[in-house]
Formats: C-alpha cells, structure tokens, sequence
C-alpha cells in the first residue's frame, strides 16, 4: 500500500500529469480522434500554465494551510517536547549533512530548533526513514541539531517511519497521551494533526515553510515559475494523502 500510494501521488504530480495527458493526446491523434485530441492537448498546456502561476498554486494551498493559527510557543511552558517531521533528503554524497537534507526538511529543523531553545524544552523528536540506501533522514537531521548546538542526549530519532501515518505511529511509542508541538510545513500540517491525534497524542501545530506567501507582489508574480509547479505538486500531494485518511481504517 506504501509504494501504491506513492506511484499515485507521483502520477497526479503537475509535470507527470502534463505529460500523460500529452501522451494521450497523442494516441487520439494516431487513432482519428482529432477534434478530442485538440481538446486534451488544449487542457494539458492550461492545466501546466495554472500550476505555474502564483493564483494556481495559491488556490490549491490556501485552504490547507488558512486555518492554522501562528504558534506562540511561549504560551505553552507545560509541552516538553518537540516533533519535527522529516521532509525529504537528497542523495547520499560526501558533502556537509545540511547538503544531504532537502530545502523542506532543513526549514522544518531550523524552525523546531528554534521552538526548543524558546521553551527549554525536555526532548526534540525528529523523524523520517531512509529510502535511498544511506542514512536515515532522522539521523541527518539529529546530526544536523548537533552541529547547530542541540543537546545530543535530548533527541530521539525515530527513523523507521516512511510517511505521516509511521511517524504518528512509531512517536506515539514516546509521547502517548501527551502533549506535543507538532512542527512541519504549513500544507502538511492538517493531515499531520489527524494523524497524530488519531494515535492519542494531543497536538499544538507549528506552521512553517509556507507556499501561500503575504504581502505586496512584485511583478515576477505574473510570470510562470518552476518553483510554483512545484509547490502546486505538493498541495496535490496533501490533498491526494487527505482523501486517503477519509478511507484509512
């Protein structure tokens, strides 16, 4: 079920999806469907062009991360412990440990890290399994803390743990019936929250790495950008992991 769940949120990513339909398109064209060929060749590039702009992303993030409410972890000197969720990492290689962590998971430490030395708090949890043959993302990110002045005995690595659901699973072994910050990426968030308290353990969400940006635009908003195709896959991504929570036993 893990890897069918990761071909499908692959399969709907916005540069797959583009090039499926264009594949389609092409197989009509071969076959004498030209007028419905046109039709999905037309709705690829349309399709590709809204997930490029800055609206395109913005409409598919802004209802996963409206919501959550800007954590003042101050206002909370009972919680101990931290959590932050893996993000990805790239290719094992002899470069520095911050290199091998992906752009997302290095803002959700930096961010949990942050929360840690403001609440002196008792554990800093990280978490995230290895797929690529090397070290855990857990134990990057552990080392990375180190490096960054975290007190080595107060974190606990839980690198068993390939999506959300393993992560609530295998920290709620920790943390059952606790209280927790929960720090990850905005759009990620409120299927984390569900996870995480379907496993008992009562969750004070820490936003960060957000795609919905405030503030004035600049003119760039009006051109297409790699960046926004990006971020449109991962609110898909979200979505695609929300409906599978409404089926999930």
């Amino acid at each position: 079920m893990f890897w069918f769940l990761k071909f499908i949120m692959e399969f709907f990513a916005p540069l797959t999806f583009f090039f499926g339909l264009l594949i389609f398109s092409a197989i009509l064209s071969v076959f004498g469907k030209k007028i419905l060929s046109k039709l999905i060749f037309g709705f690829s590039i349309i399709s590709l062009l809204f997930f490029s702009y800055e609206i395109g992303q913005n409409m598919l993030a802004r209802p996963l991360e409206k919501d959550i409410p800007i954590c003042e972890p101050t206002n909370y000197p009972n919680i101990k412990t931290i959590v932050i969720l893996g993000g990805g990492r790239n290719p094992e290689s002899n470069r520095t440990v911050s290199a091998l962590l992906s752009r997302t998971t290095l803002t959700r430490l930096v961010e949990g890290i942050s929360v840690f030395n403001l609440t002196d708090a008792n554990n800093l949890i990280v978490t995230g399994a290895d797929l690529m043959g090397g070290r855990s993302i857990a134990a990057l990110m552990k080392e990375c803390a180190i490096n960054l002045g975290v007190d080595e005995s107060k974190i606990i690595t839980i690198d068993n743990a390939r999506n959300t659901r393993e992560e609530a699973k295998y920290t709620a072994d920790f943390v059952r019936g606790d209280s927790i910050f929960l720090v990850t990426s905005a759009s990620h968030l409120k299927r984390a929250k569900k996870n995480f308290e379907r496993e008992g353990i009562f969750v004070v969400p820490v936003a960060t790495d957000y795609i919905v940006q405030n503030g004035p635009k600049t003119i760039w908003a009006f051109f297409p950008n790699s960046d926004r195709i990006t971020n449109s896959g991962r609110a898909i991504r979200e979505y695609l992991g929300l409906f599978y929570e409404i089926f999930r036993k």
